[in-house]
């Protein structure tokens, strides 16, 4: 390591760029059904402003808070948030960039506002040229058959659509201790010093943790 470059020699650098190894240690199945992430020169898989948000200017803004917290603490003038105090797993510092997802019960609620409102939607444009032609076949007059319409067809179509739109959203705005609990841990951490990639699986008993580059963990 030198003055100039800071960084271990595990770190990603465009001049040194391995060749990549044969696939072979998963097995055939897994990479027939898994592609391979892109070596070298990466492709642009996701916008290329996503981490610009962490940039320097904001670490040292988030820092600062920080700061004045440590010291508000020291006081005895600090008043902690409700969730504050939570570790939700989720780290973006200088060192590394640890990422993590709320459990599948947060993602509950939060499936059953999204989706009940993209379904309500659909459902109600659907509804519409329903509708007219209901009202053109039929015999009755305009308002009983509107009435009818309603009861038996778009009551069930749009009415649990709404419904699981309005649970959902009422538990996410209003009962945050309902759903927004922590996950059992991260899903993967960036060493940004050193380019190592830790990813953890707590599908068996017990944490279990790979340590490796990105090529050595999807080669």
């Amino acid at each position: 390591m030198t003055d100039e470059y800071w960084y271990a020699q595990t770190a990603y650098r465009s001049s040194r760029v391995p060749k990549q190894e044969p696939s072979t240690e998963r097995p055939w199945i897994m990479r027939f059904a898994k592609a391979r992430l892109p070596w070298g020169n990466a492709d642009d898989l996701t916008a290329a402003n996503l981490f610009e948000k962490f940039s320097p200017k904001s670490l040292r803004l988030y820092e600062g808070f920080k700061k004045e917290r440590e010291e508000e603490t020291a006081t005895n003038t600090y008043a902690p948030n409700l969730y504050e105090l939570i570790d939700f797993h989720i780290r973006d510092d200088h060192e590394r960039f640890r990422y993590a997802l709320l459990p599948a019960s947060s993602h509950f609620w939060m499936y059953m506002s999204g989706g009940g409102r993209f379904l309500f939607f659909l459902f109600l444009i659907a509804c519409i040229p329903t509708y007219f032609f209901e009202i053109s076949i039929e015999h009755k007059s305009v308002l009983e058959s509107t009435k009818n319409i309603f009861i038996e067809f778009f009551s069930w179509f749009l009415g649990l659509p709404l419904l699981s739109w309005a649970i959902g959203s009422i538990v996410i705005n209003h009962s945050p201790p309902l759903w927004k609990n922590p996950s059992r841990g991260p899903i993967w951490e960036l060493n940004r010093r050193t380019g190592l990639v830790t990813v953890f699986d707590y599908k068996n008993n017990g944490e279990y943790k790979k340590n490796g580059t990105i090529g050595e963990l999807t080669a």
